[in-house]
């Protein structure tokens, strides 16, 4: 979708940028309202653990939102990603949020599991780019396991997206509709029916790709053989991402130059996944607390020319080893 090729595209520009020294902000800014979440996806990096309840006098507040978003129109950071963490349709805020960042100028991105969507918030996804919905699955019994929810949440799933392919058809024909779908060894024989089923819901986009963590993803020949049947479709909008068994520790990052994270509590990540609680990777490089995003993003620079030394990381978000990659192949 969008979110990804528009961080691809910008691979050559940025390399021309830091051999002349220059540190431009990033491209994508990514929130997480809350860290709590009605599901247990047996691969989420959440792990269940929620907000730290010592801190929960910290979370940012609507206005802080506010500001933030008035201020990245300010510095052309243009896109706002709304995700986690946790789920972002479980913080009631959202709609308010969502107003903000339209009113400010952003192009905003969602990403939700889609059965906690209210009225309100799907009104409010007129103004947005992009609503990706997370289903990993194509029969309810299977979603069931892996989500620790009752089976009758798979159809919940359904519906969001077909309210959100209505409403793009109706009232936002700039919105796009994406689902996704990681592969395991659980759902690995559904993915053909998913796309065929996505494909007559007329989504925008179906993505299929691995989980992140290595100790829990398919090889590569098992990967291939579930996408075999999938990559016969041949339709522009099944994109079946790379297998990538990503070793990070020891290579150059340039991921903050792509899209950096803020938690709950207004603290900016190096990258998405360094900011989910209780993650060791990435880094963080400050509070927006007493603080400009502009000035945490000059302060820090020291911290991301660390992380162009190499990282310490034992695994990556398959996006951002991509465009690691491709920036090392530049180089």
């Amino acid at each position: 979708m969008d979110h990804e090729a528009s961080q691809l595209l910008r691979v050559r520009e940025l390399r021309a940028l830091l051999r002349r020294g220059e540190d431009p902000p990033p491209l994508h800014v990514e929130i997480h309202p809350t860290d709590v979440c009605n599901h247990r996806c047996a691969w989420c990096f959440h792990g269940g653990t929620g907000f730290d309840p010592r801190r929960k006098h910290e979370l940012m507040q609507l206005a802080e939102y506010g500001a933030l978003f008035q201020e990245l129109r300010r510095l052309e950071v243009r896109n706002l990603s709304i995700s986690g963490g946790g789920e972002p349709t479980l913080d009631p805020r959202l709609p308010e949020l969502l107003d903000a960042a339209v009113t400010a100028g952003l192009r905003v991105r969602m990403v939700t599991h889609g059965t906690h969507l209210s009225p309100a918030v799907l009104e409010r996804l007129a103004g947005a780019h992009e609503v990706r919905v997370s289903l990993d699955a194509n029969a309810p019994a299977t979603y069931a396991a892996a989500r620790q929810v009752p089976p009758s949440f798979f159809e919940r799933a359904l519906s969001t997206v077909r309210a959100l392919v209505a409403l793009r058809d109706t009232h936002a024909p700039s919105l796009r509709v994406g689902t996704t779908f990681v592969l395991n060894e659980a759902n690995q024989g559904e993915a053909l029916g998913f796309a065929r089923r996505m494909l007559g819901f007329e989504v925008d986009a179906i993505i299929f790709k691995t989980d992140i963590d290595a100790q829990r993803h398919l090889g590569s020949a098992a990967y291939a053989r579930a996408l075999e049947g999938v990559r016969a479709l041949d339709d522009r909008r099944i994109e079946a991402r790379p297998h990538a068994a990503s070793e990070p520790r020891g290579h150059p990052c340039f991921v903050p130059f792509f899209k950096v994270a803020f938690n709950p509590y207004g603290e900016l990540f190096s990258c998405c996944l360094g900011s989910q609680p209780g993650e060791k990777n990435g880094l963080r490089l400050g509070s927006l607390r007493g603080s400009t995003f502009a000035n945490l993003w000059a302060d820090s620079r020291a911290l991301r020319e660390q992380l162009q030394r190499g990282v310490s990381c034992t695994t990556c978000n398959a996006t951002d080893a991509l465009l690691n990659q491709l920036m090392r192949a530049e180089a």
